[in-house]
């Protein structure tokens, strides 16, 4: 039997962000296609399956029936008990022969139709065609990683701020030297962030969130971003937990930037 999971190979464009509304379209086309092929495997699997039992069965009725039958012809002096049994047995094989019979010839007529060996083939060039491409979609993904994580930290600041403007926001980026621990001032609906970006390879800790956070009392603003694409230390975490600060690291990044592409 073939395992086949829709789940794992449904996409959609938050989980794959950076390909086209076409190209969901046409994998998910496929992935249901393929479910409905394994839909009817199991369904002619479980048929055959049948079949099988019942074939089983008639052979067995049908030795036992021979047994009484030499058992009738070779002890005779049992003829009562016999004799009731001989009886009972014709009847019953024949009625199980004939159901057999029907039956098998229905299910045949089914696998007549559609051949089973062709339609787990089918399912598996299906599966292949759809591994192929969660492939594709992962080396798409992993190309605007890089480029975000090649930029400068100017450049990644700037990108950024991008984002923001893209989502809305009132974007100001700071000149760089003495920000006082502020890249990005935002502002959106009456409230105003502060932004901090690091483009580091190690993963920031409390100090650099400790800050952020002095920064956002000194500018009396009403919360913080920090966004760090190698993430933050245990000890950064608890910092800014209970505090108006959200951590963001590259795949947050990403998110935002696929959400950009998509609009």
């Amino acid at each position: 039997m073939i395992f086949f999971s829709k789940d794992k190979y449904l996409v959609s464009a938050k989980k794959c962000p950076y390909i086209s509304k076409e190209q969901i379209k046409q994998h998910n086309s496929v992935v249901n296609e393929a479910e409905q092929l394994v839909k009817e495997e199991r369904k002619l699997r479980s048929e055959a399956e049948k079949t099988s039992n019942r074939v089983s069965i008639v052979m067995g009725l049908s030795l036992v029936g021979i047994f009484y039958c030499y058992t009738l012809t070779h002890y005779w002096q049992d003829a009562i008990f016999v004799g009731l049994i001989a009886l009972s047995m014709p009847a019953l094989v024949i009625f199980s022969c004939a159901e057999g019979i029907v039956n098998a010839i229905f299910d045949s007529s089914i696998n007549n139709r559609y051949d089973l060996r062709e339609l787990e083939q089918a399912i598996k060039e299906k599966q292949a065609y759809l591994d192929g491409e969660l492939r594709k979609f992962k080396e798409l993904e992993k190309k605007y990683a890089e480029y975000w994580l090649n930029l400068s930290g100017y450049q990644f600041e700037k990108e950024v701020a991008k984002l923001y403007e893209a989502h809305g926001y009132d974007v100001q980026v700071t000149k760089g030297s003495g920000d006082g621990g502020i890249d990005i001032f935002l502002e959106k609906a009456g409230r105003r962030y502060g932004v901090q970006c690091k483009n580091h390879h190690k993963a920031i800790g409390p100090a650099a969130i400790r800050d952020l956070y002095g920064a956002m009392s000194h500018e009396g603003l009403d919360a913080g971003i920090f966004i760090a694409s190698s993430g933050y230390t245990k000890g950064a975490k608890e910092f800014a937990r209970n505090k108006a600060i959200t951590l963001l690291d590259i795949n947050n990044v990403l998110r935002m930037h696929a959400a950009t592409l998509t609009e």
